[in-house]
Formats: structure tokens, C-alpha cells, sequence
């Protein structure tokens, strides 16, 4: 989805990108919530609290879409990767979730991993939107540390795509970085 992004930015404006996607994933949103919750998902108990989180959504957004522009997608993805960090330390706050001395361990070394790394369509549309459906899924069954860290694989995918659509090999400092960020997030889901 987002080599896909990248290619589409080549031609068309950030932002339209951005509708496109947040246009598909909110008519699968609507169409799953709406079978689950009828009309009554329209009225959330916390209209402020989701409006909070849609902007954040959509500043995340915006602000990976632009730094597609101008950094190689291997490098994009992986900076993405503070992510699972910022789920595991908030998670025990506003989920109520434990994180053990381990994950925070293990979230600490990607981390350091990610420091290493020196540098800062409707079918399209539609698999990145049904993929973030499956990632929302994922957080009904699965701490969100976890599901969070699980992400961490598309680093590899990164690599391939970026090599085979943009021509762009990271270089030692970047594929070092990636690989301790890769480490840590397997050996905290395998502890996991």
C-alpha cells in the first residue's frame, strides 16, 4: 500500500491520495460497524475523544504520505516503527494493559535499532483499506503491544518493494538499524 502511495504521489497531490484511502476504509468501516451496531455507531459516547483520535489519524497520515516524497520507502517504514514504542507505553495508561519489564526491554532495543538507521488505484486503495480492517480485528484479540510489534514485518517487505519499484538499496547503517528493530520485535513476540 504504501510503494503504491509513493507511486500515486508521483502524479496526484498528497491529500487526494490521503481521501482516496480514508474514503475506501471508511466505507468498509461503515458497512462492517453498521451490520454490528446499526445507526447507533453514528452517535459514539465520546464524540471528542473520536474526533481527537481522526485527527490524529489524519496528521499520522499526511505527515507519512509527505515524508514519502522525499525519503525511500525502506527508510519511511522504518521510522513508522516508534509506533509499537509509543502503543506500549501508552497502552497501560489508557487500555489498562501490563507491559512487562521484557516488552518494555525489547521496545527499547528497536528503538535503538531505529536510531542506527541514519536516515531521517482503487484496488490499491482497497487491500490497504481491507488490511487496516484486519489490523483493527487484530486488537479484539491480542494486547495492542503485541499486535503493534507484529507490524515490524514489513520491514522486510519494504526492502523488496522499494528494491523492485524505485530501484533503492538502504544502505549499511539503514539495513543494520532495520535488522535490530526486526530482532527485538521477534524476540518480544516470541516472549510474548
Amino acid at each position: 500500500m504504501d510503494a503504491f502511495t509513493k507511486l500515486l504521489e508521483r502524479d496526484y497531490p498528497v491529500l487526494t491520495v490521503a481521501w482516496a484511502r480514508f474514503g475506501v476504509m471508511a466505507m468498509l468501516y461503515g458497512a462492517v460497524s453498521c451490520r454490528s451496531f446499526g445507526w447507533r455507531m453514528l452517535r459514539p459516547q465520546q464524540m471528542r475523544m473520536q474526533c481527537l483520535r481522526a485527527g490524529a489519524v489524519v496528521f499520522a497520515t499526511l505527515a507519512f504520505y509527505q515524508g514519502l516524497i522525499f525519503l525511500p520507502l525502506t527508510e519511511c517504514i522504518a521510522i513508522v516503527f516508534v509506533a509499537p514504542i509509543l502503543t506500549a507505553l501508552i497502552s497501560s495508561r489508557y487500555l489498562g494493559e501490563r507491559a512487562t519489564a521484557s516488552t518494555g526491554a525489547m521496545l527499547a532495543g528497536s528503538f535503538l535499532g531505529g536510531a542506527a538507521d541514519r536516515s531521517a488505484g482503487w484496488r490499491i486503495v482497497r487491500l490497504g483499506a481491507a488490511g487496516q480492517l484486519m489490523l483493527t480485528f487484530a486488537f479484539r484479540y491480542a494486547q495492542a503491544p503485541l499486535v503493534a510489534s507484529v507490524g515490524y514485518t514489513a520491514i522486510v517487505a519494504a526492502v523488496a518493494i522499494g528494491w523492485l519499484m524505485f530501484g533503492h538499496v538502504p544502505d549499511g547503517w539503514s539495513l543494520a538499524g532495520m535488522a535490530i528493530i526486526a530482532a527485538f520485535a521477534v524476540v518480544l513476540v516470541l516472549r510474548r
